[in-house]
């Protein structure tokens, strides 16, 4: 099966695929599954040639087809929304663009610390409970004084 490249990396093509209910992924967004959920959207986007719209760089023209653009971003808006348990819908529904959207999603489940959790659990190859145990009994006796 040929590979279809008729959008020539251009993010305002629509293919007849890519409609509103489209399910990207199989995997809902809840408030503990952002880090895995997002990896697996952008991965979908860019094959979809819609990643630019999460971070701007697809930015809505003044001039030439802001209708286009329009469409297409509140397609991948729609992807994002369906993506998300219900009760997360009713939360961000209110949204007007794509990029607003992930940046709202980012500031509010976005956890700067899981890639360096995922290093260290791969590198000692212990559970992140194991760590965090370790983490407050360590803690606790330099706090205490305690050994």
């Amino acid at each position: 099966m040929a590979m279809d490249t008729s959008y020539n990396g251009d993010p305002l093509l629509l293919q007849p695929s890519d409609h509103l209910g489209l399910q990207l992924i199989n995997l809902k967004l809840t408030d503990t599954k952002f880090q895995r959920w997002s990896k697996l959207v952008r991965i979908a986007l860019r094959t979809k040639g819609k990643i630019d719209f999460l971070d701007g760089s697809c930015a809505k023209p003044t001039i030439n087809s802001p209708h286009q653009w329009i469409r297409c971003d509140s397609i991948v808006l729609s992807w994002l929304l369906n993506l998300m348990i219900p009760e997360m819908v009713e939360a961000f529904l209110y949204v007007d663009f794509a990029k607003e959207l992930w940046l709202e999603l980012t500031e509010s489940f976005g956890d700067s610390n899981g890639p360096l959790l995922y290093q260290l659990e791969k590198k000692y190859q212990i559970s992140i409970k194991k760590m965090i145990v370790w983490l407050c009994i360590t803690l606790n006796s330099k706090i205490f004084g305690k050994s």
